[in-house]
């Protein structure tokens, strides 16, 4: 897809760690819009820092608008670049690791298309939540600031590549890898698994390095298709973080989206299409609620 694209004007997505595991700067937020303030952004222009001035020399700023495709026709999404500092040797453009400045040498580029919801429909999805489970707004909404803060930071991944920390068994950090998301979901695939060379720790089969610009672009593309090649879906929904099992048992989704026996099972396509659908049917009317919320709030699905 090739749109004409605009510089972003909200600020650019935060991240001080990793994309999906966000670790508080200050104080513990209470709200969304206190997450939102903290938590989720930075400042868009970057000023004086380096990842600003070699997201400028990607294109101008590191989010942009763009228009929606396909399920999200009609929507405005923010395709975004994100840089992490301390890790691997970066490539972009034409694959020339040259390019990039000797002081901005040890970083690691990510690029992720997103559909986030802005503070005050976080913050009604949680009120409706916390009353349809009849508990106490302020402790019951500061649970659920706190589960989307470290599943998601408020970000709802429509499709790209997350750095995240790869975590052997034991808990320990094992390096990093590049994880693919689509629709709200990890997700892997047959580039995902061709581009992971080796296994890592947890065994995901992720990357277990900086992809190529190239790559990245291809990757992009092949998870807009509706069922990329070797689709295999995982469990968690973003952006708080519910099972598609516990979901399917609870909740109330067209369909299954979880088969199995016992502990053996797999997740379903169908699993994406009840997140994106969850998701964008609580935009459009966020005095409803929210599915999600509701499962959180209510105990059900932790």
């Amino acid at each position: 897809m090739k749109a004409r694209l605009q510089t972003y004007s909200i600020p650019v997505l935060y991240m001080a760690a990793q994309l999906f595991a966000v670790a508080p700067a200050l104080a513990q937020p209470t709200t969304f819009t206190e997450m939102v303030a903290t938590q989720r952004y930075i400042e868009g222009a970057s000023n004086g820092e380096p990842f600003g001035k070699l997201a400028a020399q990607l294109w101008p700023g590191s989010c942009k608008n763009i228009d929606g495709t396909g399920p999200y026709a009609g929507m405005k999404l923010a395709d975004c670049l994100y840089f992490l500092s301390g890790k691997r040797r970066i490539q972009y453009i034409g694959d020339e690791a040259e390019a990039v400045p000797e002081n901005q040498s040890e970083i690691w580029m990510g690029r992720v298309v997103m559909l986030n919801a802005d503070a005050r429909t976080l913050q009604t999805w949680a009120e409706v939540a916390c009353d349809r489970a009849k508990r106490q707004r302020g402790e019951c909404v500061a649970e659920l600031v706190t589960a989307v803060t470290k599943n998601s930071g408020g970000q709802f991944p429509v499709r790209g590549i997350v750095i995240e920390a790869d975590k052997a068994l034991n808990g320990k950090t094992e390096g990093d890898v590049s994880v693919f998301f689509k629709d709200g979901v990890t997700v892997r695939t047959a580039f995902s698994a061709k581009l992971a060379e080796t296994p890592t720790k947890s065994g995901i089969s992720f990357p277990g390095r900086q992809m190529t610009h190239k790559e990245i672009l291809e990757a992009i593309d092949d998870l807009q298709i509706p069922s990329p090649d070797g689709l295999e879906v995982r469990k968690y929904a973003r952006i708080i973080g519910i099972d598609g099992r516990c979901y399917q048992e609870h909740g109330h989704p067209p369909g299954n989206v979880w088969e199995g026996d016992g502990r053996e099972g797999r997740y379903l396509p169908r699993w994406l299409d009840v997140t994106r659908d969850t998701y964008d049917a609580a935009l459009k009317n966020p005095a409803n609620g929210y599915i999600m919320f509701d499962l959180y709030a209510s105990k059900t699905c932790r």
